[in-house]
């Protein structure tokens, strides 16, 4: 009888303690499924490395279009060298649009190493080289190429007074020349100059290619220039939209936040369906994934 009644005792003190311990038993037995979505979640992000070989290989494709937003998905990525280098290297291409993308998409990464390069091409034969190389300038500010941006204000007015007999570019006194002036219209009016303050250049390049300016793109783009985590949440949302403008417009603005979801969002895009959401999508991947950005050192020449 006392054998029974200590067996009923230890039973239930038995009992007890595992009904004490069964929290941390449940919390055991989830942890490690957490830990394998986790681990499910990085094997299938891509690598840097990826992103680098889609954009690369669409440098090298024979299609222009599909360069232009290469080059624009190198204007999202700050001050990486690799990227300086290459934008650098297209300032001297042989078609006048990757030129100018170039010095847009330099524009775009707020580098100032690209100074001295930008300054050069001030005096370039080609109008719309010069245009584009002065208002990126400007907007670094950098007033160097004043001038160019006064000779295409005037139009087809010759320049009087002295403020141009000293110091003139000679894009200046090209863009005095009624045919130079027709060519940049024509230009503009054909394929990619200078995107609106606000919009981005690959979402600027997509909508030219689709014959005008989408709302939905405009808006996205506008409520980017507010960084909150509200508006992080509406781009990250915005990359599941079946509008491929949308998409694209999203991901080129979400390379200016950070963030695991940031970084998830965008690692979905890499393999999206349409060429350019992608190569925007890796060039703002390879952004969010680089370490917070520190100014960049200006390299001087001697």
């Amino acid at each position: 009888m006392l054998a029974s009644i200590r067996l009923r005792k230890v039973t239930l003190t038995t009992a007890g303690a595992l009904f004490l311990l069964l929290p941390n038993l449940i919390q055991a037995q989830d942890a490690p499924a957490d830990q394998k979505a986790a681990a499910a979640d990085a094997s299938s992000a891509p690598s840097v490395d990826e992103a680098w070989s889609q954009i690369n290989t669409a440098l090298d494709a024979k299609s222009v279009d599909t360069q232009l937003q290469a080059i624009a998905a190198l204007g999202l990525m700050g001050n990486s060298p690799k990227a300086f280098t290459i934008l650098s290297a297209h300032f001297d291409n042989k078609e006048v649009d990757i030129r100018v993308a170039s010095i847009v998409a330099a524009g775009e990464t707020k580098n100032p190493n690209f100074t001295t390069a930008l300054r050069s091409l001030l005096d370039d034969a080609e109008p719309q080289v010069a245009l584009a190389a002065a208002s990126t300038l400007w907007k670094m500010n950098d007033h160097s190429g004043e001038d160019v941006l006064v000779a295409i204000a005037r139009g087809e007015r010759k320049a009087d007074g002295g403020f141009f007999n000293t110091g003139m570019h000679n894009a200046n006194r090209t863009l005095h020349n009624p045919l130079a002036l027709a060519k940049l219209g024509a230009l503009q009016a054909s394929t990619i100059l200078l995107p609106p303050v606000g919009i981005g250049l690959g979402a600027f390049h997509y909508m030219k290619g689709q014959g005008g300016l989408s709302p939905r793109v405009v808006a996205i783009e506008q409520l980017a220039q507010d960084h909150t985590d509200f508006v992080r949440n509406e781009l990250i949302a915005a990359t599941t939209d079946k509008d491929t403008g949308l998409r694209l417009a999203a991901a080129e603005e979400l390379a200016k936040f950070r963030g695991p979801e940031v970084v998830k969002a965008l690692g979905t895009l890499v393999s999206d369906s349409k060429p350019g959401v992608r190569l925007i999508a890796c060039g703002a991947y390879i952004r969010v994934s680089m370490p917070e950005a520190k100014p960049a050192r200006v390299v001087r020449k001697h």
